[in-house]
Formats: C-alpha cells, sequence, structure tokens
C-alpha cells in the first residue's frame, strides 16, 4: 500500500527493557520484508477493494480476526481467573471450619463422640493442607496476569471493532482512495505492534 513501516515505540517507562528495533529479531522481519520486495501492480479501485477486503480479514469479526481473537482471550482470561479466585476463596472458607470443628472438638467435652476417631486428624491435615493449596492458585492466578490480560484484550476488542467499522465505511465507498487505506492500515498495524512490545516487557520479567 506504500505506506511507512511500522517502528516499535518504546515509552519511557518501559526503556529498562531495551529498544526492540536494536534486536536480531527486528532484522530479521526487515530481511522478510526485503525478500517480499515492492509489488509490481497498478493502483486501482479493484486493487484498492482487494486490500481492503484483505484488512477486513485481518481485522475480522466478534468471531474471527484480531477482533475475535481478542474477544475470546478476554473472556477465557475472565473465567480463568473467576474460577481460580472463586476456589481460592472456597479453600479458605473449608479451612477456617476445619479449624472451628476441631476447635470444639478439642474444648467441648463429650461431642467427639459424634464423630468418628479419626476426625480429629483429618481436621488438621485440613487445616494445613487447604491454606497451602490456596496460597498456590492464587499465585497461579497472578503470575499468569489473567486480570491484565482480560482487561488489555478487552480494550484491543474494542479497538478492531472501530476498525472492523472504518474497514466497511470505506468498502461501501465507491473507488476508495488509496491515501484513506494507507493510514487506516498504518494505525492497525502499529496498534497490534504496540500491544506485542507492552507483552515483551511482561514476558521478560516472567523469563527472570
Amino acid at each position: 500500500l506504500g505506506g511507512a513501516q511500522p517502528l516499535p515505540r518504546l515509552p519511557a517507562h518501559l526503556a529498562v527493557y531495551r529498544d526492540p528495533s536494536q534486536t536480531w529479531m527486528y532484522w530479521h522481519m526487515r530481511a522478510v520484508a526485503r525478500a517480499c520486495g515492492i509489488p509490481s501492480a497498478e493502483v486501482t479501485p479493484g486493487y484498492v477493494g482487494d486490500y481492503l477486503d484483505f484488512l477486513g480479514c485481518i481485522v475480522g469479526h466478534a468471531k474471527s480476526g484480531q477482533w475475535g481473537f481478542h474477544a475470546q482471550s478476554a473472556e477465557r482470561s475472565h473465567l480463568i481467573f473467576s474460577r481460580l479466585r472463586a476456589m481460592t476463596l472456597w479453600l479458605l472458607w473449608l479451612t477456617a471450619l476445619a479449624i472451628v470443628l476441631r476447635f470444639v472438638l478439642q474444648f467441648v467435652p463429650g461431642i467427639e463422640a459424634l464423630f468418628p476417631a479419626y476426625a480429629a486428624r483429618w481436621l488438621l491435615l485440613a487445616s494445613a493442607f487447604l491454606p497451602a493449596l490456596g496460597a498456590a492458585l492464587e499465585g497461579i492466578n497472578n503470575q499468569g496476569e489473567f486480570t491484565r490480560t482480560a482487561r488489555r484484550s478487552t480494550a484491543m476488542a474494542g479497538a478492531f471493532e472501530a476498525y472492523a467499522a472504518q474497514v466497511r465505511k470505506l468498502q461501501e465507498e465507491k473507488n476508495a482512495a488509496l491515501a484513506p487505506v494507507t493510514d487506516l492500515s498504518r494505525q492497525i498495524t502499529q496498534t497490534m505492534v504496540d500491544e506485542i512490545t507492552e507483552w515483551r516487557a511482561v514476558f521478560s520479567d516472567r523469563a527472570q
């Protein structure tokens, strides 16, 4: 489309993670771009229309493309977070219940006859094991960044929904000009590059 190549923009607060454009991966991406070369084509309304259709496939809709990917990612991440948090809270309440029951068995005379002989030992095991399991699940929840992923993907899905509307608007125009298509393509690509740049910082910390 003749647009400028998108560059990874590194915010000041991520400068410690180094500039992605100074890595071998960026060199490799530029090598692939050079290998593809400049398309030999005449810019006609049909040519612009074909690329608008291609751009529409990349953006997608609520079930496909970048829009669908982020919508599903937000839903899945929120579900994982909710279930892990619910399990953690249930384990917390079960731990409290086990402690209370063991306290009752220990200090209320005669009530131990209503429970099996091994009840006190199992309650002691539950009091020690359940909070450890709950802490592990909460650690997985925090390490997995499920809340951040859900919010980020929700925002990205909203952005691509807006891009999809712009693509449809251009498709409805007869003989759409190249300039607005090129500008929209650049915006979409830059949005994806910016998101990957942010994720790079997250995974760099996880690798340490």
